[in-house]
């Protein structure tokens, strides 16, 4: 295995190391959710779901789409 293909499995297998971040992948696994909602849902701040979301996002494992500005994200 390559060092590329090793960092990003490290990286993929860090970002769900989080229990938070494993409840939001949870959540989005049956519909798209707001950050709002992530945050009712899961009893945490809008601010902790984004940075969570944010981690997410950058293993590409969550997608954004933005309606107004309210964003939605979905696996």
């Amino acid at each position: 295995m390559n060092e590329t293909k090793l960092a990003e499995m490290l990286m993929f297998f860090k970002a769900l190391s989080d229990e938070s971040r494993l409840k939001i992948v949870g959540s989005l696994a049956s519909s798209e959710r707001s950050v709002e909602e992530l945050a009712s849902l899961l009893d945490l701040r809008a601010p902790t779901v984004s940075h969570h979301l944010a981690k997410l996002k950058n293993i590409d494992l969550v997608s954004m789409r933005s309606e107004g500005n309210t964003h939605f994200y979905s696996l």
